[in-house]
């Protein structure tokens, strides 16, 4: 029989599975970028030194997860009072709340449909709503290449990170990554504008994501064996190009599905017009078809059941 630690991660992933994103009613991380929007008029000024944006920068960086979890924890404490089965419940829609990796999917085969469609038009409207580069004149294997790269880096962010936390923290610590992730997602850019005040956003949402990241990639290599693809290569370009990628921990669940599904990810990609080369990972020779896109989607899915089958396995025995 499950005990209510165990039950949550597993019973919050497999309502994501089946719903997807709940959008009927303001969702926590909608309230979280609500306040970081406020807080960013009042602190971000464009009259303060870099210093003072950065002081202030901190101090979101630091109260927003801080308060995200006080109020997440006092929360599930006065569900457990009314009922411990409202607190059960309650609490398996907070972690569900948490994970996305339905949503990822959805955004991805949107792409997908267009591209079997034909209409380039569309594939690069539905990629432009999940990747931050320019898309406007993207041909087909550049759409899928951004794509795959976009579903592999957000298995973590939307899967694997908030079941991490779940398990060694409970839904208030899950809840809190949503709240860093959000931060970065909203003010982690070295524009002229948040080179400063989100530089802190930044850096606690790489910490956040350092373990997760690599647990991911480690995932990814065991369910390419799993399948039967190339496990071996994956491994091997995980271990060999993850660190090339700019970010600290994109790289390794993006060169890990690279060597798995034996392409080249990386490369040129323009940010508001601007160019930017980005070493290769792989080895891969063939061009991006849109199947891949169904593999990497398929990848996501194994490695979230992973994770959710190792929290039950290290609960239960550690």
């Amino acid at each position: 029989m499950l005990n209510n630690h165990e039950i949550i991660p597993i019973a919050a992933l497999l309502l994501d599975l089946v719903l997807g994103e709940f959008q009927r009613f303001p969702h926590p991380v909608i309230l979280i970028g609500k306040v970081i929007s406020w807080a960013e008029l009042l602190l971000n000024r464009q009259r303060f030194s870099p210093q003072k944006k950065r002081i202030f920068g901190t101090l979101v960086a630091i109260l927003i997860p801080s308060i995200t979890f006080a109020f997440t924890f006092a929360l599930i404490k006065v569900s457990f009072l009314i009922s411990e089965l409202f607190g059960i419940l309650f609490s398996i829609f907070l972690a569900y709340l948490t994970i996305s990796i339905r949503g990822l999917k959805d955004a991805a085969f949107k792409v997908l449909a267009a591209l079997e469609n034909n209409d380039l038009t569309t594939a690069r409207q539905a990629l432009s709503l999940i990747v931050g580069r320019d898309t406007e004149n993207l041909n087909e294997s550049e759409i899928v290449r951004g794509t795959v790269e976009t579903v592999a880096e957000n298995s973590s962010d939307g899967g694997i990170a908030p079941l991490f936390y779940l398990i060694i923290g409970g839904v208030p610590l899950a809840m809190t990554y949503k709240a860093v992730n959000t931060l970065d997602s909203m003010l982690g850019y070295k524009s002229d504008r948040y080179l400063y005040f989100g530089w802190a956003s930044a850096k606690l949402d790489d910490l956040f994501n350092l373990i997760p990241a690599r647990i991911t990639g480690l995932l990814m290599i065991f369910s390419a064996f799993l399948l039967r693809w190339k496990g071996r290569k994956s491994f091997v370009v995980m271990f060999r190009d993850a660190r090339k990628h700019p970010s600290p921990n994109a790289g390794f669940p993006e060169a890990a599905v690279a060597g798995a599904l034996d392409l080249t990810l990386g490369g040129t990609n323009s940010y508001e017009g601007n160019n930017e080369s980005r070493p290769f990972m792989g080895d891969g020779i063939r061009v991006a078809e849109s199947s891949d896109i169904k593999k990497v989607v398929r990848l996501t899915y194994i490695i979230a059941l992973l994770m959710a089958l190792c929290s039950l396995l290290l609960q239960r025995y550690f």
